[in-house]
């Protein structure tokens, strides 16, 4: 994609620019506004930010925050780089300056290559490259909005990773997947630790398959087992003599524990 030609850059009367979006990350953390805030209360300004002209006033086109932060902190004008952009070069133009400059997460990613694919009816072919990106990442975005909404929940809260939300939501049994997810989120969990839970939960079902498609363990509320199984967290082999369907080896145990007391101390 082309880059709009940019006519001047001037100083601009804050109360002449016109908002029309909303942050495309759901979270706009509040370090990250205060962290941002700081740098232009002791230095001004350093990255202009990009509008075009729509009469007497201007539509912004990227620098949402630094308007928020600039009128929050009275002030009367803003460094700006004024150009000549079509709507899709505003639209794309928005979309990359959040990418590069705020730390958006891939479930707002997504959304938005979902939202530009429907409104625009362009190829993921040509979304990728006009982001840079690869074909494979568009999809895999795309992907997202297919997943279990508790996957995308905790995703879009950065709670998880998308290696481990990407292997969480190929979990189809409901109860199994919130109790894998409740776990990655308390004790933190590897790509690889979730792709064993998502095996764990295929063989699982495979067995109830075999047995005349006995309901998920999550709908009996647990029962008694054999003599020997795996951790329900890292499947590491435990000599049981009797138990419930929910078993955690002692170093994973440890390892919650930890993490809960930590949580706690932080309240």
């Amino acid at each position: 994609m082309s880059e709009a030609p940019v006519k001047f850059e001037a100083r601009l009367p804050l109360d002449l620019i016109r908002i029309e979006e909303k942050p495309l990350r759901t979270l706009m953390t509040d370090a990250g506004m205060e962290e941002l805030r700081a740098s232009i209360r002791e230095h001004g300004v350093l990255v202009p930010i990009s509008v075009v002209t729509a009469g007497e006033a201007f539509r912004l086109v990227a620098g949402l925050r630094r308007v928020i932060i600039c009128r929050s902190l009275g002030m009367a004008s803003i460094p700006a780089l004024i150009g000549e952009m079509t709507e899709s070069e505003i639209s794309w133009a928005r979309f990359a300056e959040n990418r590069i400059r705020e730390e958006v997460s891939p479930l707002d990613e997504g959304l938005y290559v979902v939202e530009w694919l429907n409104r625009e009816g362009v190829t993921q072919a040509e979304i990728a490259a006009a982001l840079d990106v690869s074909e494979g990442w568009v999809s895999q975005r795309v992907g997202i909005l297919r997943w279990p909404e508790d996957v995308q929940e905790s995703l879009g809260r950065r709670a998880i990773s998308f290696g481990v939300a990407r292997e969480l939501a190929g979990i189809g049994d409901t109860g199994r997947r919130k109790h894998f997810l409740r776990f990655a989120e308390l004790g933190g969990c590897s790509v690889r630790q979730a792709a064993e839970w998502r095996r764990q939960a295929a063989r699982a079902a495979a067995l109830a398959g075999e047995v005349g498609g006995a309901e998920p363990e999550a709908e009996r509320g647990g029962g008694e087992i054999g003599e020997r199984e795996g951790c329900f967290i890292c499947e590491r082999e435990i000599g049981l003599g009797g138990g419930r369907y929910l078993m955690v080896c002692e170093g994973c145990l440890a390892r919650m524990q930890a993490s809960i007391d930590r949580r706690m101390e932080g309240n």
